[in-house]
């Protein structure tokens, strides 16, 4: 007899004893229906004595190419008709058979073997084997063109030296998935355009980074990265998310793409995370290298956290980053800069909208206040850099303040609080220039905790919301009325006036001071200011092209 069957029969018997010592009604084995303890001996017996055998050629399989998975059992003639039946993964096979494969990324198969239940149940794996997939590098793309293709990214990234494109209308499920790495070589590409938003990868579930460099040379570019808190803020002590760290990588192009619902930062750089022989400032020097990493064309928004965290991008731990033409929204802080030695930043021609900055509530007065109410709502400012130390009420409000920060021609619809605050005292400066502010003054736009370290530079403009004075005119040539912003810094346009801002141009130049219409023959509009064209509202390239001030212009020309 089976000696692990036999086991089963006499620990069900001394069950069968404790039960009728109880006086509870039992029914004995003999009593049972289905089949006889000599059938199930027999079916254990032979699913003990299977033996089989997968394979998978060739091996690797390149990418969309396919190959052979092949099985085989050795069934003892004293075992036909037992029952048993034979799976590769979940389909049902024969004891010998192949199938042709095309798997997408690295996997694995099993073939095993199952008893029916009225045999007493059981399974046994008898065989696995591994599938490798040769994944091309470029100049070939790796398309990802169904929700499925999970795994396919996955493997394309952590591999490195991949061209990746993502189609627009994927969805990837990400979920239960943390600290993906990123490694060097990578382009990951998305189609996202002003009127499209793009591929969509998202979580559902906070994990404390979904994606994370390991090496240089990486660009991430055209997608929709979408964390789970995208909706609210993020109460204090909760646990916070990262949808993009980059840890000491340069060469990092982060461009064109949707971030959002981040509790604590969409974009987090440091420089030097703790590794052995790390020095924070050791490749993102701003006096050498001060454009390795580069944070560009994105709208980040909703990032919130209450009290802490919720930040658009975050620089720490020595890094310096450039942070141009970003469209910020529903942030805490749109950027955050750390106090360690050698960390800053250059956020140039970045476009601030009014909302976001909520920091907390509390009563008012302290003392007399039953029920909560009534409330004080905390609103904080949106450049943000610390100090190392704190040395009065609040929380890194003194010492030092990293390196430097250099602020120009960005735009601060955002009044709820300040735009621009530094809580200590940087090594070069705070250097603040050609901005235009909806805020009154430089004492409501910009504080400074320490009242030294920050610096006006030409240039900065107070108390113009330019978004309500708008033109309209068709900037992407979709036949779609378009919405046209002039800040006095800055160009942009939302494309059907009902997508997010995209940047055009710097100028000084207001909506009042220039003309929209189509000037240079294509179906995109131009922007006419000072005699001067420019296609599409975009910088002049070619030689310039002038009208004659007063000339006549084409009779499609706007003029709102």
């Amino acid at each position: 007899m089976n000696t692990k069957f036999f086991a089963k029969l006499i620990n069900l018997g001394m069950v069968n004893s404790m039960l009728f010592s109880l006086g509870l009604q039992i029914t004995p084995v003999h009593a049972l229906p289905a089949s006889t303890p000599s059938s199930q001996e027999k079916a254990i017996d032979c699913l003990g004595d299977l033996q089989g055998t997968l394979s998978v050629t060739p091996q690797p399989i390149r990418l969309w190419e396919t190959g052979a998975l092949r099985w085989n059992v050795t069934v003892p003639t004293s075992c036909t008709g037992v029952g048993i039946k034979l799976y590769v993964d979940s389909q049902l096979v024969s004891p010998t058979g192949s199938r042709t494969i095309q798997p997408i990324a690295d996997t694995s198969t099993k073939l095993h073997a199952t008893l029916p239940a009225v045999l007493g149940g059981g399974r046994r794996t008898l065989a696995t084997a591994s599938i490798k997939v040769d994944l091309p590098e470029p100049p070939t793309i790796i398309s990802i063109y169904a929700n499925h293709m999970e795994p396919l990214l996955l493997q394309a990234l952590r591999e490195g030296n991949k061209h990746i494109r993502i189609e627009n209308h994927v969805e990837l499920d990400l979920t239960g998935w943390e600290a993906l790495p990123i490694a060097g070589g990578v382009t990951l590409e998305g189609g996202r355009t002003p009127r499209h938003p793009g591929p969509r990868l998202y979580t559902t579930i906070r994990p404390a980074v979904l994606f994370e460099t390991t090496g240089d040379n990486i660009r991430i570019t055209g997608v929709r990265i979408e964390g789970p808190d995208h909706v609210g803020v993020v109460p204090d002590g909760d646990n916070k998310g990262i949808g993009i760290f980059v840890s000491g990588d340069i060469n990092i192009e982060i461009d064109n793409n949707e971030i959002y619902g981040w509790s604590q930062a969409a974009v987090r750089v440091n420089d030097c995370d703790g590794n052995e022989g790390c020095q924070p400032g050791g490749r993102m020097l701003p006096s050498e290298n001060p454009t390795v990493v580069r944070i560009h064309d994105n709208f980040i928004h909703h990032n919130q956290h209450e009290g802490s965290n919720g930040y658009g991008v975050s620089v720490n731990a020595g890094a310096f980053v450039l942070i141009e033409r970003n469209v910020f929204d529903w942030n805490r802080h749109a950027i955050k800069g750390a106090g360690e030695a050698g960390t800053g930043y250059a956020a140039y021609r970045n476009l601030v909208l009014k909302n976001g900055g909520y920091h907390d509530t509390y009563c008012v007065p302290l003392y007399i206040c039953p029920g909560g109410i009534p409330v004080y709502h905390h609103y904080t400012h949106q450049f943000d850099v610390h100090g190392t130390d704190t040395c009065f009420p609040g929380h890194a409000n003194c010492g030092d303040a990293g390196h430097s920060m250099f602020i120009h021609y960005n735009t601060f619809l955002y009044t709820a609080g300040n735009a621009i605050k530094l809580r200590g005292i940087p090594e070069e400066g705070m250097f603040i220039g050609a901005n235009v502010f909806a805020h009154n003054n430089w004492e409501d736009a910009v504080v400074a905790t320490q009242f030294i370290g920050t610096y006006a530079e030409p240039g900065n403009v107070f108390g113009v919301d330019a978004s309500t004075d708008l033109g309209v005119c068709d900037f992407d040539g979709d036949s779609l009325p378009d919405t046209f912003m002039a800040t006095g810094a800055t160009w942009w346009f939302s494309s059907g006036s009902d997508r997010p801002w995209v940047y055009l141009n710097t100028s000084t130049k207001r909506r009042s001071e220039v003309t929209l219409g189509h000037f240079d023959g294509d179906n995109r509009c131009d922007v006419l200011a000072d005699g001067v064209i420019y296609p599409g509202g975009k910088p002049q390239k070619l030689p310039v092209n002038r009208v004659p001030l007063g000339g006549v212009l084409t009779s499609t020309s706007l003029s709102h």
